[in-house]
């Protein structure tokens, strides 16, 4: 799309997909979504975060983009791969000398709002878009009482130098 109001540059969007770069046209500010869990990994149906980073460096290299506008929308996901891929995003501005913008569109949250706050400028989309959130938490089922009462006795057994191992989850239960 074009727009020109006054002295505002004239800048077509770029909707990122798994087509060839080599069409972008000149100017072109390109939108890469990040949407549901992130992952470290992708597979054939979505992007992991090793993914965006190598898409976010393609674009940034591309001369015809002249910014990047990350749309999320996201609840998190794993910890593992979130942090090179927040630290390409830090880094785009000053690697490139382009801009790069978060779009809250819906949630950003836990890993998706930290790969986001490394973004030059954090944008909602409306009201009830979400912004925040980063924890990490999980749950834990105890089913001793059950396996006793079918007769099934647990036994943990450790190495001497790993005496603790899965101390935190033991702790928990």
């Amino acid at each position: 799309h074009e727009a020109a109001a006054g002295n505002t540059v004239v800048t077509r969007f770029y909707q990122q997909a798994a087509t060839s770069m080599d069409n972008i046209p000149e100017n072109s500010v390109a939108i890469l979504p990040i949407q549901g869990p992130i992952t470290k990994y992708g597979d054939a149906c979505s992007y992991g975060t090793q993914d965006y980073e190598n898409t976010l460096r393609m674009l940034g290299a591309n001369s015809n983009v002249s910014g990047v506008i990350l749309q999320i929308d996201s609840p998190g996901g794993m910890v593992s791969g979130t942090e090179m891929f927040a630290k390409s995003v830090r880094a785009f501005t000053d690697t490139y000398k382009k801009p790069i913008v978060a779009l809250a569109d819906g949630m950003m949250a836990s890993a998706a709002y930290w790969i986001g706050s490394q973004a030059n400028e954090i944008w909602l989309l409306g009201e009830t878009s979400s912004v925040g959130s980063i924890g990490t938490m999980t749950t834990i089922l105890d089913f001793r009482q059950s396996f006793e009462n079918d007769g099934i006795k647990l036994q943990e057994v450790y190495a001497s130098a790993s005496s603790n191992k899965n101390d935190v989850y033991r702790q928990a239960i």
